[in-house]
């Protein structure tokens, strides 16, 4: 056999396995650097969702903080609404009370007129009844003649 033909070939195909092996290599640096510029990317990203995020949990700290505040300003408006309420309600009874007690009173008053009124009317009616007895009684009786003994009196 041919022994430098063999040796040449075994060094082609030794050669011919490196620079495939050189290829391979350069595509594989070349995707670990496209892969580390991805990841860089990403890593930078990441920093501004990352400093964004805090903004926003800065932000709704400093709103659920406000909120809160807000809530215990509106905690004392709604006990003073709670407590107008019940003035409120109180006032209402009281009024229906005094609207009550003045509505029999009234009503009291109109009947008490009533009879004052009845009363009045028979005052009158007897004593109108007592002049026209008096006239009448007076016309009846004989006149006498005066004398000095009369005027005295």
């Amino acid at each position: 056999m041919d022994w430098p033909l063999i040796v040449s070939l075994a060094v082609l195909t030794g050669v011919m396995v490196i620079g495939i092996a050189l290829l391979l290599w350069i595509e594989v640096r070349r995707a670990i650097r496209r892969s580390l510029a991805m990841m860089e990317r990403m890593e930078a990203q990441m920093k501004g969702t990352l400093e964004d995020t805090q903004q926003l949990i800065q932000t709704t700290q400093s709103l659920t903080v406000d909120i809160q505040r807000r809530l215990h300003a509106a905690d004392g408006i709604m006990q003073a609404i709670q407590s107008t309420g019940e003035a409120s309600a109180s006032l209402s009874k009281s009024i229906k009370g005094i609207s009550g007690v003045l509505s029999n009173s009234i009503t009291e008053a109109r009947a008490t007129l009533q009879n004052e009124q009845d009363t009045v009317r028979n005052l009158i009616a007897m004593t109108t009844m007592g002049v026209e007895l008096w006239h009448k009684w007076q016309s009846r009786k004989p006149s006498k003649p005066s004398s000095p003994a009369n005027e005295q009196q």
